[in-house]
């Protein structure tokens, strides 16, 4: 979450200095992932990829999301706390289980 979140103030930083307006948009998922050469594939990739995607709508500057899993994992420090539920207009069929959170 440490990198996440200092890309993000990074980029922030960055576009502020720069003039620019090209928000980033990041999802953390924790699970299994299976590489072939270069080509990343497996569930859990899916999963994140999926949670970019349905989240790249939702806000009009930069965005760390992250699945239940990676919540889970950060229960009792700070973290756990600046991540708010998020509800998104268009829930792709993968992700209809699985709870989304911004980081704020």
């Amino acid at each position: 979450m440490a990198a996440a979140a200092r890309l993000q103030e990074a980029w922030t930083l960055f576009q502020k200095r720069e003039g620019y307006c090209l928000p980033i948009n990041m999802a953390v998922h924790r699970g299994t992932l299976h590489a072939f050469r270069s080509y990343l594939y497996g569930l859990d990739m899916s999963i994140v990829a999926n949670v970019e995607r349905a989240t790249s709508s939702l806000i009009t500057g930069d965005g760390v999301f992250v699945t239940e899993r990676v919540r889970d994992q950060l229960a009792g420090t700070p973290w756990y706390q600046r991540l708010q539920p998020v509800e998104l207009p268009r829930r792709p069929k993968r992700l209809e289980k699985i709870p989304i959170f911004h980081l704020v």
